[in-house]
C-alpha cells in the first residue's frame, strides 16, 4: 500500500482518472483480472472510483491459458466480471459466453447492468452519442502543442528520482565542464517505451546538453556497450543518433543480445573517451526488449536477474575507475538492483584527482600563484587553513573536480585541526599575517 498502490491512489483521488486497466501479472497468486479485493474493495470501495475497468489485451483468456486458475472460458468470464472488469478487450472471448450464462442464471443480469451502466456513463460524458467521430484537426493541434510543452517538461522533471548526490555534483552548471562525455547504449537516441508511437518532437541527451551549454563546451558520445541488436527490426546501423525507435523495438518478438567480444571493444573506446573528458554522463538501464510485456507466447518479458542487462555494470565500473566525476542516469522500465554501482559511482574517492592531469591530491600537492595545478596548469579551487587549523573554503571554485573533492572531503571525511607546531600549519609555512594563502591540505587519518 505504501509503495505499489500509492501512485495509483493519487491518480484516482487527485488526478481524476476515469478508466483503469488491470495488469497481466499475479499478486499473491491472484491474477489482477480476477482480484476482487484489489478492483472492488480497494479501487472502488476505499478510493471511491466509479469509472470503467477495461481488460488488457486477451488478459481474461489468460486466466485460463496462462494463469491456469479457471477450468474454461465461462469461469474466466465469471471471475473477471465478479472482480469488476467491465469490458473485455480487444475482442469478446470469454465474455462472449455471458449471454448464455445469464440465460442459464449462472450470471445475474444485475452484474451485467452494472458494467453496462459504467460504460454508457463514460460514453455520455465524452459526448460520443452526439459526436461519434474524432475531430482530427483538433487532435493534431492539441498533440505536441507549444502551449503544453512547459507542463510536459515539468512533469518529466518531477518524474526523475534522485538516488544520491554525493558532494552536490548535481545540478550541473553550464560552463563548469569543457569536455563532457555522454556514454550509454541508447543515450544518443530517445527511449520512450513501446506505447509512445512516433512523437513529432524528441530531444536526445547529447542534444539537450549541447543546447544547454550554448557553445561553452564540447559533448562527445560513445555507445559503451550494446544491450540488444536492433538488426531484428531495422537496417539502420547502431548506435542510433537522434529520433526514437521505441515502438519498433518494442514490437519485435525476437531478441538478440550483443556479443561480449564486441562489447569489450566498445567498453575500451568508452573508457578512452572518459579519460579525455572532464565529466561523464553515463546513461544505462533497459530498452524496450529487456523491459516489456509478456503479451504472447512468442513475445515474453521475464528476466532472470534484477541487475542491469548485458555488460552495463562492467562498463560502469571501468568508467568509475577513471576517477572522473560521473553522473549515472538510469533509464529503465523496472527497478534495477545496482549495489556495486551505488558504492562506486560518484563516491568521494573518485573525485580526488585533478580534472586536467589526474594527479592524485595529497598533502604535498601545490598550486601555482594563479591557483592552478602545478603539473597541468588546470585552474582549481583552494582549501585554505585558518590560523587555528580549521578549514575554510574559498567562495570560488574554478576546477569542478577539485571543488567536488573539497565538498566531499568536508562532508564525508574527518578533518582534524593542525596543531600550531605542525609543519603543515599555515602559520609555520606561509605566515598568517602577510595575507598569503596556505597551500597545504590539513587531512590526517
Amino acid at each position: 500500500r505504501d509503495m505499489f498502490l500509492y501512485p495509483f491512489e493519487v491518480a484516482i483521488k487527485e488526478g481524476g482518472a476515469r478508466s483503469v486497466m488491470p495488469s497481466y501479472n499475479e499478486i499473491d497468486g491472484i491474477p489482477s483480472h480476477a482480484n476482487r479485493w484489489m478492483l472492488r474493495d480497494v479501487l472502488r470501495g476505499e478510493w471511491g472510483f466509479d469509472g470503467t475497468i477495461v481488460s488488457d489485451w486477451f488478459a481474461i483468456q489468460q486466466l485460463l491459458d496462462r494463469h491456469h486458475v479457471v477450468i474454461d472460458q465461462e469461469e474466466a468470464a465469471r471471475r473477471a466480471l465478479d472482480a469488476g472488469v467491465d469490458i473485455e478487450l480487444p475482442d469478446p472471448g470469454p465474455y462472449a459466453t455471458l449471454v448464455d450464462q445469464v440465460q442459464r442464471r449462472a450470471v445475474s443480469i444485475a452484474a451485467i447492468d452494472a458494467a453496462v451502466r459504467r460504460l454508457l456513463r463514460a460514453k455520455f460524458m465524452l459526448g460520443l452519442f452526439e459526436h461519434p467521430f474524432v475531430d482530427v484537426a483538433a487532435a493534431e493541434r492539441i498533440s505536441g502543442a507549444e502551449s503544453t510543452r512547459p507542463l510536459a517538461l515539468e512533469a518529466a522533471r518531477q518524474a526523475i528520482v534522485l538516488l544520491k548526490n554525493d558532494g552536490n555534483l548535481l545540478p550541473l552548471r553550464a560552463g563548469a565542464y569543457s569536455r563532457i562525455a555522454v556514454i550509454g547504449p541508447h543515450a544518443a537516441e530517445v527511449l520512450l517505451g513501446g506505447y509512445s508511437g512516433t512523437p513529432s518532437h524528441v530531444v536526445s541527451i547529447p542534444d539537450g546538453i549541447k543546447a544547454k551549454l550554448q557553445g561553452t563546451g564540447t559533448v562527445q558520445y560513445a555507445e559503451g556497450v550494446r544491450i540488444t541488436e536492433d538488426s531484428v527490426f531495422t537496417r539502420e546501423p547502431q548506435p542510433h543518433s537522434g529520433g526514437t525507435l521505441s515502438k519498433f523495438r518494442s514490437g519485435a518478438d525476437r531478441v538478440v543480445p550483443a556479443d561480449s567480444a564486441s562489447n569489450a571493444r566498445r567498453i575500451s573506446e568508452a573508457v578512452a573517451l572518459a579519460r579525455q573528458s572532464d565529466l561523464v554522463i553515463l546513461a544505462l538501464g533497459d530498452n524496450e526488449q529487456t523491459a516489456r510485456e509478456a503479451y504472447a507466447e512468442e513475445h515474453l518479458g521475464d528476466r532472470s536477474s534484477l541487475g542491469l542487462p548485458g555488460m552495463q555494470e562492467a562498463l560502469a565500473l571501468q568508467i568509475a575507475a577513471t576517477g572522473k566525476p560521473v553522473v549515472l542516469l538510469l533509464i529503465n522500465g523496472r527497478p534495477a538492483s545496482i549495489p556495486n554501482l551505488v558504492a562506486k559511482i560518484s563516491r568521494p574517492g573518485n573525485w580526488n584527482r585533478c580534472g586536467g592531469c589526474s594527479v592524485r591530491r595529497c598533502e604535498s600537492w601545490r598550486e601555482d600563484a594563479r591557483n592552478r595545478c602545478a603539473r597541468c596548469r588546470t585552474a582549481s579551487g583552494l582549501l585554505q587553513l585558518q590560523a587555528d587549523g580549521a578549514p575554510r573554503l574559498r567562495a570560488r571554485y574554478d576546477c569542478p573536480a577539485l571543488s567536488l573533492w573539497i565538498r566531499a572531503l568536508l562532508h564525508n571525511l574527518r578533518l582534524f585541526k593542525c596543531p600550531p607546531n605542525d609543519d603543515a600549519h599555515p602559520a609555520n609555512r606561509n605566515g598568517v599575517g602577510d595575507g598569503r594563502r596556505a597551500k597545504y591540505w590539513c587531512t590526517k587519518g
